[in-house]
């Protein structure tokens, strides 16, 4: 499959579903507009990801009406820092916020001095800590860290910590038949779910991204590529039997103990799309078409699942509902142009939009928490990743915030 890049376009060719698409956007902006949620600031589940939501419609419209309201959140997450914040963590952490305001700079939304001489060492110090600890989780652990640093770093001053995490990565790692995997701290607690994480969210699967960052950046990087020729290999080698024709192609974890793991949830977090897309971009940078043309078959295969029941979707969050998996979707017609994924994008949206049906939520959308049906501004779980996923599919603006989500 070639990796040939194509502008981004928008896909949907239905002028009704396009309308109802931008009037759903516009709900969403007017409910968070007036929705109170100070109390969490973070990139994936606070304000932060709600400025980005405000500064991406402003870029879907070509005007400058909501950036102000945008930068007053941000303000007030940087002023909760100045006054004793102190969690680190991408997901809801200093370093997502960090993230936000490094993102909307380079990409000319605002301009700030995102330097951050002083912060550096903590961050540094916090991911070599979660990593001394074996705790390679990519949204609360060591990777979330590493992300950052990769993604900002401009003077390179952070490089010899890079470095440490990947031998830590390597020394923490198990080492077998030629295989590397590290033990799921997310499990930890957990005697009777596998200790190795695949997924995307909590596993090895963001490893492999952050390793093909690394190399895009540092190609000559022989511990990194090491690395990531290892952990594919383990990956690869995780795949269900296709005797069985299972839901999904790929398990929940890594060496399932139960029948039931073997069959993974459709969604961002875990399960075969997430898969896909570690294996499509290792691919890129090693040069390696047979892993790419795995990657299409994987998501081939998860074109196909449209139970709701099946696949564990019960609501439109990106995280594990039905705008993540359009998402994603999305992302690999833009990639391929082969128009099952292009179908199947827009199936997902379509589902999105049905999905807003609560008289008490924002903009009609809950987000299922456990027994739970919550209310939720966030980009992960709530309603700012539901409208900056809507805006991809009727927008020909790139959707490069998902770098964040490991998709860009």
């Amino acid at each position: 499959m070639s990796a040939k890049q194509h502008k981004w376009e928008c896909i949907i060719d239905d002028n009704d579903l396009k309308k109802r698409i931008e009037s759903k956007v516009n709900e969403i902006k007017d409910a968070v507009l007036n929705h109170d949620s100070k109390e969490q600031i973070g990139l994936l589940s606070g304000n932060s990801g709600l400025a980005l939501f405000l500064f991406y419609l402003d870029l879907f419209n070509k005007e400058s009406k909501y950036g102000e309201v945008a930068e007053t959140l941000l303000y007030d997450a940087m002023e909760r820092i100045n006054e004793g914040y102190d969690y680190f963590p991408l997901s809801s952490g200093i370093t997502g916020i960090l993230w936000t305001l490094v993102h909307l700079n380079r990409e000319a939304f605002i301009e700030a001095d995102c330097d951050f001489e002083e912060i550096l060492p903590i961050l540094e110090k916090q991911m070599l800590l979660h990593a001394e600890q074996g705790d390679f989780d990519y949204l609360h652990g060591a990777m979330g860290f590493y992300a950052y640093l990769l993604y900002n770093d401009p003077q390179e001053r952070s490089e010899a910590e890079l470095h440490k995490l990947l031998e830590l990565l390597d020394r923490k790692g198990i080492h077998e038949k030629g295989y590397i995997k590290w033990s799921n701290k997310i499990n930890a607690d957990d005697a009777a779910l596998p200790a190795y994480g695949i997924s995307l969210s909590h596993g090895i699967s963001s490893t492999i991204i952050l390793l093909v960052r690394k190399l895009k950046k540092n190609s000559a990087d022989q511990l990194a590529y090491s690395l990531l020729k290892k952990s594919v290999s383990y990956l690869l080698s995780q795949k269900n039997d296709t005797a069985k024709k299972l839901l999904s192609v790929y398990p929940v974890f890594g060496e399932p103990t139960e029948e039931y793991l073997l069959e993974s949830r459709l969604s961002w977090c875990y399960g075969d799309l997430g898969i896909a897309v570690a294996l499509y971009e290792a691919g890129e940078v090693l040069n390696d078409l047979q892993l790419q043309n795995e990657a299409i078959q994987v998501v081939q295969h998860a074109s196909y699942r449209r139970d709701l029941g099946r696949n564990r979707i019960a609501d439109a969050a990106f995280c594990h509902g039905a705008v993540g998996v359009a998402h994603i979707f999305n992302r690999f017609y833009q990639k391929t142009r082969l128009t099952v994924f292009k179908d199947a994008a827009v199936y997902w949206y379509e589902q999105t939009l049905t999905m807003a049906h609560f008289k008490d939520g924002l903009a009609g959308y809950k987000s299922k928490s456990e027994e739970n049906w919550v209310i939720s501004t966030g980009l992960l779980e709530g309603v700012a990743g539901i409208g900056l996923s809507l805006i991809s599919a009727i927008s020909e603006v790139e959707p490069k915030w998902d770098h964040a989500l490991l998709l860009s």
